[in-house]
């Protein structure tokens, strides 16, 4: 918390990627990037809550034994572009 504020984290991660074909689960030391960036969120100490948002079910199953807060993402949302409609989507 700074200033009274909750700091809190949201990490996007699509099933099916535009640019780099499959690049959720592609592995770096052994964890998937949508990994990587959970647990760098969740050891942040200027963040009080992760939020994981997705369409996969696999990255919102897996995400589940990192103790973060998962949103399941209608595939509506997740074309190229959409980012700004998933929050305003998430936030109702």
């Amino acid at each position: 918390m700074i200033n009274n504020y909750e700091i809190v984290s949201l990490i996007p991660a699509k099933e099916y990627s535009s640019g780099l074909n499959n690049k959720n689960f592609k592995k770096i030391n052994g964890l998937s990037l949508f990994e990587i960036a959970t647990i760098a969120s969740k050891k942040s100490k200027l963040i009080d809550c992760t939020y994981l948002s997705s369409d996969s079910k696999k990255i919102l199953s897996i995400s589940k034994k990192y103790k973060v807060s998962l949103i399941k993402r209608p595939k509506i949302y997740c074309n190229k572009g959409k980012v700004d409609w998933t929050f305003k989507y998430e936030e109702i």
